[in-house]
């Protein structure tokens, strides 16, 4: 396990999570080189478990202490991860161009999506980056946010923390699998920071039913056992295309006999799985608990560790919704504070602009013949000289991936200077393609445009496709 020191100390944290057909929470703070178990609860419905675990008091009112969060789990069913290739720019511009392609392939606006996303490869000239988005408007999303918690993490991210922080592992890349009632969740975990995860729609009571005798069971002789190795089959092979470091499945597992006949089946299907286990022995606490509490209580433990971690990776779908009404009330009560700030800044700025117009005039009058002026100068004209060849790239983006293109998925978007642009991507039909290219060919600043590696189906319906152009000045080589 790992030293503790990248959890923080002094802050306490409840953590609750929607798990099968409960509401579960847990208490959780560092204490030493131990995480202390303060309470596990349970309930059916937010409300009650919230009152149980002094978020609300009986009135429904969110109670506050200082060195305590609030966190909140969304499970993986409804969230959509996806993987693109961008340019290598600024956070703002991978931002935007991150929105403006994720809008493409949602069937709602940027604005009506939760979404967050982060790279996990970058090279001398372009980033992956993983997207993950979710509907502001769904069920899951407006009832956890009546709670006003500080936080607001997915599922998958909890559960690569439970299983950092609380079991006994020996890789930080791996496929980890987390068999839920009605879903299984398959994460890819690369440096113990979850990087993509997706949802098998198959969960361990549709594939091994609760009355199951095991003694007498061979496991791939039921149906649902064989669809759920199929599905298995193939969204591993998607993730060892893309992530060849994270060749094996880890289970999380109790033990229980519906787990083992998991791993049998996969055993006998000839995928290699590991079992990962909660590790007694890093938890405290004044309550009883033991493996079975531990992976019953698995996604609020691992929330309450993805709070508690110093250098945060996961991924925050809704940061505007967490704490909005506490918010709202503040700035009701106080409404003055940024007039104050103003104010003060303003009388600071009056009392020091006499001595800074004399200062600025002595050094400016020192440095005329300074030889660092001259190079600042040289510097100056020649970055003029760059940004009036440069052109806008994130305009170029904007106008590719517009809604005027209907039916066009953009899958990357590569450009260099002194190099042609690259576009690849993709068409339900070859309609939308030809529209697409010909509106790219007469687009200003567009020059020598190519097709490259044209693909259509065997129906002649579905295309890939990739262009190569000139845009404006920026993609030739010009001599100063």
């Amino acid at each position: 396990m790992d030293q503790l020191s990248e959890l923080k100390m002094g802050l306490s944290v409840t953590a609750m999570a929607h798990q099968g057909r409960e509401r579960r929470s847990v208490g959780l703070r560092r204490k030493g080189r131990s995480l202390e178990l303060q309470h596990l609860e349970q309930a059916d419905t937010w409300l009650a478990l919230a009152k149980r675990a002094k978020v609300l008091d009986e009135s429904g009112r969110r109670l506050r202490v200082s060195h305590h969060d609030v966190v909140v789990g969304l499970d993986s069913v409804g969230v959509a991860f996806y993987r693109m290739t961008l340019p290598k720019v600024g956070t703002q511009e991978t931002d935007a161009m991150v929105r403006m392609q994720t809008e493409t392939r949602l069937p709602l606006g940027v604005d009506q999506m939760g979404l967050d996303w982060k790279t996990v490869d970058c090279n001398d000239s372009e980033c992956t980056a993983t997207v993950a988005a979710m509907r502001k408007n769904s069920p899951g999303v407006t009832d956890v946010v009546a709670l006003e918690p500080d936080h607001i993490i997915l599922e998958a991210d909890a559960l690569v923390q439970m299983w950092r922080w609380g079991c006994n592992r020996e890789t930080p890349n791996v496929l980890l699998m987390s068999c839920c009632e009605h879903y299984t969740v398959l994460c890819c975990v690369r440096d113990y920071q979850l990087v993509h995860a997706s949802v098998l729609d198959l969960g361990l009571s549709d594939i091994v039913p609760p009355d199951t005798v095991f003694e007498a069971m061979s496991p791939l002789n039921s149906g649902p056992m064989e669809q759920f190795i199929r599905d298995l089959k193939s969204s591993m092979q998607q993730y060892h295309e893309e992530h060849p470091e994270c060749p094996a499945v880890t289970l999380l597992t109790d033990g229980s006999d519906a787990l083992q006949a998991i791993v049998q089946a996969m055993t006998q299907a000839d995928l290699e799985v590991n079992e990962a286990m909660p590790n007694e022995a890093a938890f405290s606490g004044h309550i009883a608990f033991g493996v079975t509490e531990l992976y019953a209580w698995r996604v609020p433990i691992g929330l309450a560790l993805c709070a508690l971690n110093e250098h945060p990776s996961h991924y925050e779908l809704f940061k505007d919704l967490c704490g909005r009404l506490e918010k709202k009330q503040t700035s009701k009560v106080r409404p003055f504070l940024p007039w104050v700030a103003v104010c003060v800044a303003i009388c600071l700025l009056i009392g020091t602009l006499y001595t800074v117009d004399v200062k600025r005039h002595e050094k400016l009058t020192s440095l005329t013949n300074a030889p660092e002026v001259a190079q600042f100068q040289e510097e100056k004209a020649y970055q003029s000289m760059v940004a009036r060849q440069r052109a806008n790239m994130l305009e170029l983006i904007n106008v590719v991936t517009s809604k005027e293109h209907k039916g066009i998925i953009l899958d990357k978007f590569t450009y260099k200077k002194g190099q042609p642009l690259k576009i690849a991507g993709r068409a339900d039909k070859s309609e939308p393609w030809y529209k697409f290219e010909e509106a790219m060919t007469n687009l200003k600043g567009v020059a020598q445009a190519k097709r490259d590696n044209l693909v259509l189906d065997e129906k002649g319906k579905k295309v890939k496709f990739g262009m190569s152009f000139h845009y404006k000045t920026y993609t030739r080589k010009v001599t100063q």
